[in-house]
């Protein structure tokens, strides 16, 4: 009974690790399917969760409100915001696809820091 508890948790280990593996080759070498994987995953768990905290006083996520460049639509994306040296805020930003490019094509994307607009 020992040895069969053994076999399942060794199995289910070895699987576990196997998929993390190919996440991280995947990510490192830039596999498109895997990293479409990764930005769905992170568009529908990651933001929504960071949302919740994101621009409230002691987060460490600021929200960009922006609008859609062909829906139209208001979206709200958590972004890592930082101070340059000529103290204008600036948001971090990686990505290349619809939502980065309708962000960096807004006129006016409206950033919320510490819970203040």
């Amino acid at each position: 009974m020992v040895r069969r508890v053994a076999i399942v948790l060794g199995v289910a280990l070895t699987v576990v690790l196997a998929a993390l593996s190919i996440v991280v080759i995947g990510i490192r070498t830039k596999y498109p399917p895997v990293l479409n994987r990764v930005r769905r995953y992170a568009r529908d768990v990651g933001n929504p969760r960071q949302l919740r905290s994101a621009g409230t006083p002691g987060a460490h996520a600021s929200v960009l409100r922006h609008t859609g460049r062909k829906s139209g639509k208001q979206y709200q994306t958590p972004v890592t915001a930082m101070q340059t040296p000529n103290i204008q805020p600036c948001a971090t930003m990686r990505g290349s696809g619809d939502r980065a490019a309708s962000i960096s094509e807004a006129t006016r994307p409206k950033k919320i820091t510490s819970g203040t607009k």
